[in-house]
């Protein structure tokens, strides 16, 4: 039997089937000047930047992201969808973030105000979460629109001790609005 490709592998993962062995992709890359002599320019950067700067990082990015295909086996990448779709889909998935729909661990210094609303204004709280829900699932729609394979949910729940809400509270303001996302 033939072995699978890398994009093959997570595709079978996502259906709910068994590849040959476990894809691989990591969520995000911070180390492309020293594996590969590349440098893409930050947001703050890209703000800066003339359109022949912007043009040149999206080749950039292009390139990074092929040779974390090529060199690292990844079986998916993230970046500007609709370039990746075109230059690298037919070598790799790409995905996009979508983590702001519920609510997840506040700043320590917001941390005292948040309890509060939950136990004295938890409607309060629940019109906030409908709020923070309808976002994020309007923005998984036009992640769609633009093509991505498939989307994470990246939010944290939970400190390295266990998770920052209690259970109760985490099934009654979190668990419905991340089911309806």
């Amino acid at each position: 039997m033939q072995a699978m490709s890398n994009k093959a592998r997570l595709e079978a993962v996502l259906a709910g089937k068994q590849p040959d062995v476990p894809p691989h992709f990591e969520m995000l890359f911070q180390l492309e000047e020293e594996a590969f002599g590349l440098k893409s320019l930050s947001g703050e950067e890209l703000q800066r930047a003339g359109e022949a700067e912007r043009e040149k990082d999206l080749d950039t990015q292009v390139e990074i992201r092929s040779r974390l295909i090529e060199e690292y086996g990844w079986a998916a990448v993230q970046g500007p969808t609709r370039l990746l779709k075109r230059e690298l889909g037919h070598k790799a998935l790409v995905f996009d973030f979508n983590g702001r729909g519920t609510f997840w661990m506040p700043p320590g210094d917001q941390i005292m105000d948040f309890v509060i609303c939950m136990f004295e204004r938890p409607e309060e709280m629940h019109e906030s979460a409908r709020k923070k829900c309808a976002a994020s699932i309007l923005l998984a729609k036009q992640q769609q629109d633009e093509g991505v394979d498939f989307i994470i949910i990246n939010s944290d729940y939970a400190f390295n001790s266990g998770p920052f809400i209690s259970p109760g509270h985490f099934k009654e303001f979190v668990a419905p609005y991340l089911a309806e996302i």
